[in-house]
């Protein structure tokens, strides 16, 4: 199965370092199955709540990876109830596909669940970056790598995010990097798309939207 655009992103931006890989919401698995072929040591963990899905995933990969039964594991479960207690070594969780306000939920429950875990996340929200991005500077996330794309006329910001002070940057609350390394006109449609989406906002909440116009206006590309 092909990848989306979004989920080759997702995809080219896992190396093979960790012990455990998370691919939450992992829907039909293409991502996960996709990773555990991309590596060589990680086991890939397939995580959803919806046990049809999981059971369809875990009917896929006794079919086809039998070989590789030691390095994946399926599991029916809230991602906020992550059972990395389990499994020791480095985890990088892998959240897509959801609104930026349960994405955060989910990142703060799972670090209080695992607060000496060691732990990196790799976030693609659909809503809400800025306020996404607020909190996780707040909660002291910085940033490991960042990437801007455009899927079927939509935008996504992916974030690869650590509290380790010396694996990272710090994390802008309107992206850094990601506008060089997006194609120019990618950058400059969600530039414009992002400032005239808070000046509607503006309408209605008025000054504490300025901050936000202006500080995307102020990116330069």
């Amino acid at each position: 199965m092909k990848l989306s655009q979004r989920m080759q992103t997702l995809q080219s931006m896992v190396s093979d370092e960790y012990d455990h890989i998370w691919d939450c919401c992992c829907d039909h698995g293409y991502l996960g199955l996709a990773l555990l072929q991309q590596t060589q040591n990680a086991k890939v963990h397939f995580v959803d709540i919806v046990p049809q899905l999981t059971e369809k995933v875990r009917q896929t990969l006794e079919a086809n990876h039998t070989a590789q039964r030691h390095r994946w594991h399926v599991e029916c479960v809230d991602v906020a109830q992550l059972p990395l207690e389990g499994f020791s070594g480095r985890h990088l969780v892998i959240i897509a596909g959801v609104g930026g306000d349960l994405t955060l939920a989910l990142v703060e429950q799972i670090c209080q669940r695992h607060p000496q875990a060691e732990l990196e996340f790799l976030l693609c929200p659909v809503h809400h970056l800025y306020m996404l991005r607020q909190a996780l500077r707040r909660l002291k996330f910085g940033l490991i790598d960042e990437k801007l794309i455009e899927e079927n006329r939509r935008f996504y910001e992916v974030l690869h995010l650590s509290r380790q002070q010396d694996t990272h940057r710090e994390l802008s609350v309107v992206g850094d990097s990601m506008w060089s390394c997006a194609p120019l006109d990618i950058a400059k449609r969600y530039q414009a798309t992002t400032i005239a989406h808070y000046q509607r906002l503006q309408r209605g909440h008025g000054e504490a939207m300025s901050a936000i116009i202006e500080n995307y206006q102020n990116v330069i590309l």
